[in-house]
């Protein structure tokens, strides 16, 4: 590890290894019990279509017209709004806030949740050696015959993804130097190119199997300045609180996120016309990084993270989500969906119907919404600060049997 990542790195690893403690009561029995137990919470999954699945968690998108006390020359999200409005929806919850994307893709893959790991973990970088013997979403595509493949518009290196898209089950992992025809916006790779190469991909599919494609946007990643971008910006921001600064930041970032909207909408437009039947989850990773736009607008009454209430912390982590398909899919669609990013992959597996592995059905007897530190979300959608005591046997059990999976005995398996 330390010859890879430093010295520095290995060592904070080690600590955070050592830090790790075992639940209270985990044990064969505890865990064979739990299994045992939620039998009659199983949802039986029965998928008669294996359509594409595509699924993109766009970087830093969240809806800036619920901030308050702004307005904008035009809405900055149309297309996903009307998809919102048409489609399965509702509100991601994330467990990240400003930064930390590989944490949100390891809830998302896993199933397990940061909150149950030692502070400060990260993952991708810190539990590498692990990822290769657990369940995750891309192991269960592959088990029920889907190829997978990973498109991510940025170094393949970063947080180590080229090493942990394997061991998470991706057959196929494209990074920034295999893009093709790359087109920048601003800093960054467009979301335009990133919906290019994901219909290329698609189109060059010409094997038996469907497609599971994950794909992470990085064109409105920070840093955000009207400067970065050549071409003059469509829309315009007002707001009387609005320091100059943040309203240079949400200017250029509300201006990437139309950009990012017309994008999904192009590949939407291309899955309209596709024969082939196609589902897709669309969400962001976490709010942007606008401490001055959120402080300007009182959405925060401090730009302290640590004095933030329980109501900001929700309105902080909250972002929209919609799953997509072309082939009437579904009968009804819910508009109303509160999703943790630790169980938003199992959600997608109940949605399509695949079979699941036993800890993915475990996951089904969990009621609560999401959890991080200083936030908790019911399964009515009511947060808290702390988890409640109606959910304390829950969690408990949350975090034994993420203990045997990532660092235990693997008694899952002996089921």
């Amino acid at each position: 590890m330390h010859e890879n990542q430093g010295v520095v790195v290995g060592l904070y690893s080690n600590i955070i290894m050592n830090n790790l403690k075992e639940p209270n009561g985990y044990s064969k029995e505890k865990v064979l019990q739990i299994l045992e137990n939620m039998k009659s919470n199983e949802i039986e999954n029965n998928q008669e279509v294996k359509p594409n699945i595509i699924v993109i968690m766009s970087e830093s998108f969240f809806d800036p017209t619920v901030l308050e006390n702004i307005k904008f020359s035009k809405d900055p999200i149309p297309n996903i709004r009307k998809l919102i409005n048409e489609y399965t929806s509702g509100k991601f919850i994330s467990s990240t806030f400003a930064g930390g994307t590989s944490n949100i893709e390891f809830e998302l893959f896993t199933g397990k949740s940061i909150a149950y790991l030692p502070y400060g973990t990260v993952p991708y970088t810190d539990l590498k050696e692990n990822l290769s013997k657990i369940d995750t979403l891309p192991k269960i595509m592959k088990n029920n015959g889907y190829k997978t493949v990973a498109i991510h518009t940025y170094d393949k290196t970063f947080y180590d993804r080229h090493i942990n898209y394997p061991n998470i089950g991706f057959d196929e992992f494209i990074g920034v130097d295999e893009i093709h025809e790359p087109k920048y916006f601003g800093k960054y790779l467009s979301d335009e190119t990133f919906v290019d190469n994901i219909i290329k991909k698609i189109e060059e599919n010409e094997s038996e199997f469907p497609m599971f494609v994950w794909g992470l946007t990085m064109q409105n990643h920070t840093p955000y300045a009207a400067s970065n971008y050549s071409s003059e910006l469509e829309i315009t921001v007002e707001g009387a609180n609005l320091t100059d600064v943040a309203k240079d930041k949400i200017t250029a970032y509300t201006n990437g996120i139309y950009e990012s909207d017309k994008a999904t909408q192009k590949l939407i437009n291309y899955l309209e016309e596709s024969d082939t039947p196609t589902v897709l989850l669309f969400f962001g990773d976490h709010l942007p990084s606008q401490y001055e736009t959120y402080f300007d607008t009182g959405l925060i009454h401090t730009k302290d993270t640590t004095k933030w209430t329980t109501e900001e912390m929700i309105k902080l982590h909250e972002i929209p989500f919609f799953i997509y398909d072309n082939f009437n899919y579904k009968n009804e669609y819910s508009h109303n969906e509160i999703i943790g990013a630790a169980f938003l992959g199992n959600y997608l597996c109940n949605y399509i119907g695949t079979e699941k592995t036993e800890y993915f059905k475990f996951l089904d007897t969990i009621n609560y919404k999401a959890i991080r530190d200083r936030l908790f979300v019911d399964k009515n959608g009511e947060s808290h600060e702390k988890v409640t005591e109606e959910y304390r046997e829950e969690m408990k059990n949350h975090q034994i049997m993420q203990y045997d999976g990532l660092f235990g005995e693997n008694y899952i398996y002996e089921k």
